[in-house]
Order: structure tokens, then C-alpha cells, then sequence
């Protein structure tokens, strides 16, 4: 698979957690934020958020959106929710906005520049 913009956090050789970026332009979405049960409540998301937000503005992106069912976890890091209408075209285009499963899932933004 293509792991590029897609940060892993590993346990001696185990991948214990994940997190990637689909860069669109200034804009990207956040995909597949996941930690493995037992490695959960350990600060790893919270770690991995930090890490891949930084790595966003390292490449040039200047806010961010997810689909989440997080909502409360997306907040503590600073993100607002947003209307599917008012995202960018570019991040209405990628293949996670359209999935039927994302449906459900809250829109939020974080800018990531001050």
C-alpha cells in the first residue's frame, strides 16, 4: 500500500498506531487516525495528531479537516465544526469525503496557521 504523508507509531516492530494526510492543496484532510486497543489512553492519538499537524504545516498546508465520530477528541485539539458545504472542493473531492461510511461522521477544520 501507499504510505506516503502517513505517520506510524510503533511498539518494538508492532504498529500500534496510525495516522496519514491527504494533502489538497493549502488544505488537507486528516485520515485513519487509529491506535490499537490495548496501546489506548496512552496519549498515543494525541501524540500522533501533534505529529501529523506538523508535518501538514511542514508541507505547506494551512488548515486541516477531518471526518470524525470523535467529535469531543477533535475539539480538545482545537478543531470547529464546519459545514460539508463550506469545505474546500478539493477536500470534497477525495474518495473518504464521498464514502458512504464517512456519511455520518462530523466535518470539522483546524487552521493550522496563526
Amino acid at each position: 500500500p501507499k504510505l506516503d504523508h502517513f505517520i506510524i507509531c510503533l511498539d518494538q516492530e508492532r504498529v500500534v498506531g496510525v495516522v496519514g494526510l491527504e494533502p489538497c492543496g493549502k488544505a488537507g484532510l486528516l485520515r485513519s487516525l487509529a491506535v490499537a486497543p490495548d496501546f489506548r489512553g496512552k496519549g498515543i492519538a494525541r501524540g500522533l495528531s501533534v505529529k501529523i499537524e506538523e508535518y501538514a504545516a511542514l508541507e505547506g498546508i494551512e488548515e486541516v479537516y477531518v471526518l470524525t465520530i470523535l467529535e469531543d477528541f477533535c475539539a480538545s485539539r482545537g478543531f470547529e465544526m464546519v459545514e460539508r458545504a463550506k469545505v474546500p472542493a478539493e477536500i470534497q473531492a477525495t474518495r473518504e469525503f464521498k464514502l458512504a461510511c464517512c456519511a455520518a461522521a462530523v466535518c470539522m477544520r483546524k487552521s493550522l496557521v496563526d
